[in-house]
C-alpha cells in the first residue's frame, strides 16, 4: 500500500500539527502524528500533547486502494526527513500485519523514497492513539478572523501565567465580550459573538494566534464539545482541551466598582508615556517593578528607585486638573496594557484612594477596557511595616 504526495505538501501539514506535538509526554505515542487517511485523496494529519491538538488537511495526495485507515508515523524523525528530502514528489510505502477479515491489520514499516533518496522506519499501533474529535460532524458559529484574533492578543496578556489560579488561566469569551484577568489586571474587548460561551484556556492561545495569522480565511468557525473546544481555519483545525474552572463574574466584583468609582481622569500621549516608562523602570526595584506617576499642574513626573538607592526621573506633558496626586504601577503590568491601546493619546481615569485601599487605573477606549490596580508607595510600605513592628 502507498500514498504520493509532494514534499512540499507534506512539509506543511507536518509544521502545521507539530504545534501539538508533545514534547516531553508519558506517553510515548503523543511524540507521533497520526495520519488518518481517507481514500481516494484525502489525509488528515493529526498530533496532540491531550492539552491541545492540530488537524491539518489536504486532498493533494495519491492513495491505493485499500490503504491502512490510520498510521502513526514517528513524529520528530518524519519532519526531519520530509525538510530534508529534495523537493520532488515523495512516496510512502506502508507494509504491517495482516488482518482478522474484519479490517485492514495494523501498518508496522515505512519506506520514505523522495529522488534517489531512501529512509525506512518503523510505525506504533494507531489504536495507542488517543481520539480526537472528527471535526467535520460538528456545527459551528462563524466570528471575523480580524476581529477574533484582535480580541484574543489584547486581553490575553491580562492572563496568568501558569496554573495556580485555574478560575483565570483563560480568555473568556461571552455575552459579546472577550475577558482576561488575573487579580491585579484585566483587559476587555467587544466582539460580535453569537455562540455560547468559550473559555479558551491560557495555554492554547499562543499557538491559537498563529493560527489566525497564518490563515488568510475572512471567518473562523468555533464549535464545543463535552470535552474539547474546535477553531476551524480553512481546511485545519486547532483544537483545546476545556478548562475545568469557571471564569469568575468580572464584571460585578471588578468592572463596575471600577467605572462607577472613576470621576477623575488624566490624558498623556501614548507613546511618551511608554518611552519615559522605559526608561525610568532601569532603576526600579526588580521585586515590586514600581514606577511612581506623580500628577501636579498638567505635569507627570516619572520615578523609580532600587534599594541600592539607584534612581531615575523624567517628565511628561499631560492633561491634568486635579489635586496633586501619586500614582505606584508594576512597570510590566502598566507597559503590557499601553501597548494595547489603539489611540494616540490615553485617557486613564482615577477613582478615590482611601486610607487601606488604593483606587485602580481605568483605561476605556472605543470598544476595549483595561484595569490596572496600583502598588502601594514607599511611604505606605514603611507606615504598615511599622504598624507590624508594634502589633
Amino acid at each position: 500500500m502507498e500514498f504520493k504526495i509532494k514534499k512540499y505538501v507534506a512539509q506543511s501539514l507536518l509544521e502545521k500539527a507539530a504545534l501539538a506535538l508533545a514534547a516531553e509526554s508519558g506517553k510515548p505515542i503523543l511524540k507521533n502524528f497520526y495520519f488518518r487517511m481517507i481514500p481516494p485523496d484525502t489525509i488528515l494529519v493529526i498530533a496532540t500533547d491531550l492539552a491541545l491538538s492540530v488537524v491539518a488537511k489536504t486532498t493533494l495526495v495519491e492513495m491505493t486502494e485499500g490503504m491502512f485507515p490510520k498510521i502513526v508515523f514517528p513524529g520528530d524523525r518524519l519532519l526531519e526527513i520530509v525538510r530534508a528530502a529534495e523537493d520532488d514528489m515523495m512516496t510512502f510505502t506502508i507494509t504491517g500485519a495482516q488482518g482478522d477479515g474484519k479490517g485492514p491489520g495494523i501498518p508496522t514499516n515505512v519506506e520514505i523514497a523522495c529522488a534517489r533518496a531512501k529512509w525506512s522506519l518503523k510505525l506504533m499501533d494507531p489504536k495507542e492513539y488517543p481520539d480526537i474529535p472528527d471535526a467535520d460532524k460538528l456545527e459551528y458559529v462563524s466570528i471575523d478572523r480580524k476581529i477574533f484574533l484582535e480580541g484574543v492578543q489584547r486581553t490575553k496578556v491580562a492572563a496568568p501565567i501558569g496554573t495556580y489560579r485555574p478560575a483565570l488561566s483563560m480568555v473568556n469569551m461571552a455575552n459579546g465580550k472577550m475577558q482576561a484577568a488575573d487579580g491585579v489586571r484585566l483587559h476587555q474587548m467587544l466582539v460580535p459573538f453569537e455562540g455560547k460561551k468559550i473559555q479558551i484556556p491560557f495555554q492554547a492561545t499562543e499557538d491559537l494566534v498563529k493560527f489566525l495569522k497564518q490563515t488568510e480565511d475572512e471567518k473562523v468557525y468555533i464549535t464545543q464539545t463535552d470535552n474539547h473546544i474546535v477553531f476551524k481555519f480553512g481546511v485545519d483545525v486547532f483544537i483545546a482541551t476545556k478548562a475545568t474552572a469557571e471564569f469568575p463574574d468580572v464584571d460585578k466584583v471588578f468592572i463596575a466598582p471600577t467605572i462607577s468609582d472613576a470621576k477623575a481622569k488624566f490624558t498623556v500621549d501614548r507613546q511618551q508615556l511608554i518611552d519615559g516608562i522605559k526608561r525610568v523602570r532601569l532603576t526600579a526595584d526588580v521585586d515590586s517593578k514600581l514606577v511612581v506617576m506623580s500628577l501636579k499642574n498638567n505635569k507627570m513626573i516619572l520615578m523609580a528607585k532600587d534599594k541600592l538607592g539607584n534612581n531615575a526621573m523624567q517628565d511628561l506633558d499631560i492633561v491634568w486638573e486635579g489635586p496633586d496626586r501619586a500614582i505606584g504601577v508594576d512597570w510590566n503590568f502598566m507597559l503590557l496594557t499601553l501597548q494595547q491601546i489603539a489611540g494616540q493619546t490615553v485617557e486613564i481615569w482615577l477613582g478615590s484612594d482611601s486610607k487601606t485601599k488604593r483606587s485602580p487605573l481605568l483605561f476605556r477606549e472605543t470598544g476595549f477596557l483595561a484595569i490596572l490596580n496600583q502598588l502601594k508607595l514607599p511611604e505606605e510600605k514603611s507606615k504598615d511595616e511599622v504598624k507590624e513592628v508594634k502589633k
